[in-house]
């Protein structure tokens, strides 16, 4: 092989490896993009369930039990701060993957109702359909103009 052809070649290598790169970066920053449009509005019922479900996504759990209404938190009491919640999260968390779809909120004056189909996939589960499909029904009250979620208080539907 001559000095000519593996420069050649070479050279071939290195630009595919930057097209590669290229695209990448591109999808990346397409995605990313992409997740911040489908954002409901942050004021509204459906809006406040999308954020807890997308802070839960990012670990991000002191965001994600600032969006429950502290009036149904004092009034579950194995739950009421976020050091008793936090905890009895981690140690029942899973590593499985799920997707949450809303539904469409129903909002009278000051209460709201979001539906949410749950869907958890299990693959080590032989024989069985690896998904697993839950529906749940979240409640928001209004207080001072802010949405915040009564029940569920505790991700159990995560399981």
């Amino acid at each position: 092989m001559s000095v000519k052809s593996s420069s050649r070649w070479l050279f071939g290598f290195g630009a595919a490896v930057l097209v590669l790169v290229l695209v990448a970066v591109v999808l990346v920053l397409t995605m990313t993009g992409e997740s911040d449009r489908n954002l409901l509005p942050e004021g509204t019922p459906g809006g406040v369930v999308q954020r807890y479900f997308r802070a839960i996504e990012a670990e991000d759990y002191w965001q994600a039990y600032n969006y429950l209404s502290p009036s149904a938190l004092d009034e579950e009491s194995r739950y009421n701060t976020y050091e008793k919640w936090i905890q009895a999260y981690l140690e029942r968390r899973q590593t499985n993957a799920w997707k949450a779809t809303l539904g469409e909120p129903s909002v009278s004056e000051n209460t709201s109702v979001v539906p949410v189909t749950i869907d958890i996939f299990k693959p080590n589960i032989p024989f069985e359909d690896p998904v697993r499909t839950r529906r749940y029904t979240f409640t928001l009250e209004k207080k001072d103009d802010v949405w915040s979620i009564t029940s569920p208080v505790y991700p159990l539907y995560l399981y």
